[in-house]
C-alpha cells in the first residue's frame, strides 16, 4: 500500500496546477490565428502550448487517488481477514447455528479529534477516513465472541483485537449516533458529518466493544440478537439460582 499517495486523497484539493495548465493552453489558442496573418510558425507554437497545458491538467488530476483507488486498497488489505480472524476467535465453544456470524466493515471516526485523523468527502458523496475497521461477531452458547481488524490507509499500522464475553456479564448492545464538525477544502469550510457505532456494555455500564457501522437491517438484527441472548442467559441463570 502506498501510504504517501493515499494521503493525497485526504488533503484539500488544490487547483493551482489545473489553473496553470489551463492558462498555458489558453495562451496557445491565439497562435492558431497568427498563421492567417503570415506567421507560419504559429500553428506549431499553438499545438505545443495547448499540449503542454493539457498534459499539466491531466497530470494534476491523475496524481490524486480516486474513490475507487481507496476502495481497492481496502479490498486488497481485507481479502484475507477471515483467515486472520480464525487465528483469534475461540472455536472451542459450540456456536449457535441459528445465529450465523455477522461481519461489519466501515471507515472509522473514533479518533476524529486526533491530529493524525484525516477525512474526505468522495465524489460519490461518501465520507472516507484514513482508518478502517473490519469486525466479526459470532454467537456461542454462553459467550459472545468479537474480532476486529483495524488499519490505517496513510501509515504502516494495523491491529487485531479478539475478545470473549459471557452474556451474563453484559448489559446491552445498542447503536450510538454521533456527529463531528470537519473542515473541508482549501477554504476550510465547516461541515457536520454524522456517523454511527455499535457499542456493547458490561453490567457496570462500561463500553467494552465499539464498532463503526452504517445503519442497515443487519446492524439492527445483530443488536437485537445480542440483547436477546443476554436476556435469555440471564433469565436462565436466575432460574437456576432460584432452584
Amino acid at each position: 500500500m502506498n501510504f504517501e499517495n493515499n494521503k493525497k486523497y485526504y488533503l484539500p484539493r488544490k487547483v493551482t496546477w489545473q489553473i496553470i495548465g489551463g492558462i498555458i493552453a489558453a495562451i496557445g489558442v491565439p497562435f492558431f490565428f497568427l498563421r492567417q496573418m503570415g506567421f507560419y510558425g504559429g500553428t506549431m507554437i499553438a499545438l505545443i502550448l495547448v499540449l503542454i497545458g493539457v498534459c499539466i491538467v491531466i497530470f494534476a488530476n491523475s496524481s490524486r487517488p480516486s474513490d475507487a483507488d481507496i476502495e481497492n486498497c481496502i479490498a486488497i488489505k481485507t481479502k484475507d481477514v477471515m483467515e486472520r480472524a480464525r487465528m483469534y476467535i475461540d472455536t472451542r465453544e459450540k456456536m449457535i447455528k441459528a445465529y450465523p456470524p455477522m461481519t461489519f466493515c466501515e471507515y472509522d471516526f473514533s479518533e476524529a479529534d486526533s491530529e493524525e485523523f484525516l477525512v474526505q468527502r468522495g465524489k460519490d458523496g461518501r465520507y472516507r477516513t484514513n482508518k478502517y475497521s473490519y469486525a466479526i461477531i459470532t454467537f456461542g452458547q454462553e459467550k459472545l465472541h468479537t474480532y476486529m481488524y483495524q488499519f490505517s490507509l496513510t501509515k504502516d499500522w494495523e491491529q487485531d483485537t479478539a475478545l470473549d464475553y459471557k452474556y451474563t456479564d453484559l448489559l446491552s448492545a445498542e447503536i450510538e449516533r454521533m456527529s463531528h464538525i470537519f473542515k473541508f477544502g482549501v477554504k476550510g469550510i465547516e461541515t457536520k458529518v454524522d456517523f454511527e457505532s455499535m457499542v456493547i456494555r458490561k453490567n457496570d455500564g462500561e463500553v467494552i466493544f465499539t464498532m463503526p457501522v452504517r445503519h442497515a437491517a443487519d446492524v439492527d438484527k445483530t443488536v437485537e440478537t445480542i440483547n436477546h441472548l443476554i436476556k435469555s442467559r440471564k433469565d436462565e441463570a436466575s432460574g437456576a439460582n432460584s432452584i
